[in-house]
């Protein structure tokens, strides 16, 4: 949910910008309701990451670090900062591919040091970084679920 996948960012996908409000909701409803915790997670690259095009990758190229593509889009970066929800980078090796979030270890060790076994998950691209997420959430032991009506593929 950054710049990178907004209309006029490297990656465009279709329909993001109709998920910020919806998204809000529910991490509000989470973080302040329930009281559970909610993080963020986020591509940073370098610019000559293996994943871009020019480099050999299939993607263009995207959410460089220190460009505006990296940064949450507005709402979701405005309540990150508002509640200090911690926002975990992935990507940032230029001869790695990161898809899941919890490639980061930090990611993994946060959600470990606060026993948290359910992991919910939303965002774009469903069908790369939000499976990919998934996927390792359930190979690493928590139950996952995706929120499909949070999501758009790419």
């Amino acid at each position: 949910m950054q710049y990178a996948f907004a209309p006029g960012g490297g990656l465009p996908v279709q329909g993001i910008l109709e998920l910020v409000g919806p998204i809000l909701e529910e991490v509000e409803m989470y973080s302040t309701e329930h009281d559970w915790n909610v993080v963020f997670t986020r591509c940073s690259h370098p610019e000559n990451h293996c994943s871009f095009t020019e480099q050999g990758g299939k993607w263009k190229r995207h959410a460089v670090k220190g460009t505006k593509e990296e940064k949450l889009l507005r709402g979701l970066q405005l309540f990150a900062g508002l509640y200090a929800l911690p926002v975990f980078k992935k990507g940032e090796k230029a001869d790695k591919e990161e898809y899941s979030g919890l490639e980061n270890p930090d990611l993994h060790d946060y959600l470990l040091v606060r026993n948290i076994e359910q992991v919910d998950i939303c965002g774009v691209a469903r069908n790369v970084c939000v499976q990919a997420t998934y996927d390792a959430a359930i190979r690493l032991g928590y139950n996952a679920t995706i929120l499909e009506n949070l999501c758009r593929s790419v």
